[in-house]
């Protein structure tokens, strides 16, 4: 039964096969899937790619906010001193600093 499928089968596609044919076959399944272009590795590239740009706008909106930080830390007095005892805990010579922990 299943010889006979394949017989029918081979009947169908003989008349088909010549030579240019089949190198033109054997040409793209070596382009397709030998090599280091294969289909498999340009969508692997095209992921690291994508996560990559993903990345770097990340960054970028990082960097903007950074640079606004500064900008203010640059212009306005109180932002700056309002950072300094925020974020490095410094203090006025007349203050005491006192920390609370959470337990």
């Amino acid at each position: 039964m299943f010889k006979d499928k394949i017989k029918t089968l081979w009947a169908k596609v003989k008349p088909y096969c010549n030579k240019y044919i089949i190198v033109t076959v054997f040409f793209l399944a070596m382009i397709l899937f030998v090599g280091r272009g294969n289909v498999f590795n340009r969508i692997r590239f095209n992921r690291e790619i994508r996560a990559l740009e993903d990345e770097i706008e990340r960054f970028e909106a990082q960097r903007d906010a950074s640079k606004k930080r500064l900008d203010n830390l640059r212009i306005g007095e109180e932002e700056l001193e309002k950072t300094a005892r925020e974020s490095y805990l410094m203090k006025k010579d007349d203050e005491d600093v006192f920390l609370l922990e959470h337990r």
